[in-house]
């Protein structure tokens, strides 16, 4: 009695496993799918095992292929072609609202989502991004240097300025005071390699 026991606790613990494991790109082939290098792989080797991880390791991968090393279509250190890049920030798109379906409050998703959009100039949905991962996470120090280094860009003395909600000026400005609180060095770079930001900052202050 006690062996059958055994066997069906185990037969139980092993189905368990196979339903948890089987659905990831670990274990199930057609899980992988095309990241930046083309294998299949990610840089965290981890993600393998959790469908939503992997998919943002995919997504953030096809982000990040511009300031990195791609032997099919740059040398090193040479930045994508524009329709390279769109046709990446598309892919990482794509990605990433896979990776959120699974996991929806992954922050850091949610900002590299917003860099996505932004990269296909769409600066609303770029925003409305932002606005849930501050949501999520309104004080992250990582975060904040993320999503200052996109609102740099969005906000480039050489494109309109973006009309941001109340919320979003909020959290831009507690971002602001975390890197001011807790990482100096990161503060003093954004505020010199994003001069118009950081005007509309102390205006915003001002008021």
């Amino acid at each position: 009695m006690i062996r059958v026991l055994m066997l069906v606790l185990l037969l139980m613990l092993g189905t368990a496993i196979w339903q948890t494991l089987g659905p990831t790109p670990a274990f199930n082939p057609s899980a992988v799918a095309e990241t930046v290098v083309g294998n299949g792989r990610v840089a965290v080797t981890e993600a393998m095992y959790d469908p939503a991880a992997y998919a943002f390791q995919r997504g953030y991968g096809f982000l990040m292929a511009d300031s990195l090393i791609s032997g099919e279509t740059e040398s090193r250190d040479e930045i994508a072609l524009e329709n390279t890049a769109f046709e990446r920030a598309v892919k990482a798109q794509i990605a990433i609202e896979e990776a959120l379906r699974g996991a929806p409050g992954h922050a850091h998703a949610w900002a590299a989502l917003a860099w996505a959009y932004a990269r296909q100039g769409d600066d609303a949905r770029a925003l409305a991004a932002l606005s849930v991962s501050w949501n999520i996470a309104p004080y992250n120090r990582a975060l904040a240097e993320t999503r200052l280094g996109l609102l740099g860009v969005l906000t480039e003395i050489d494109i309109e300025e973006p009309n941001l909600l109340p919320a979003q000026k909020v959290g831009i400005l507690r971002d602001v005071e975390i890197l001011e609180r807790y990482d100096e060095n990161v503060y003093t770079f954004r505020r010199e390699a994003n001069p118009r930001l950081f005007e509309l900052i102390e205006s915003w202050r001002s008021d």
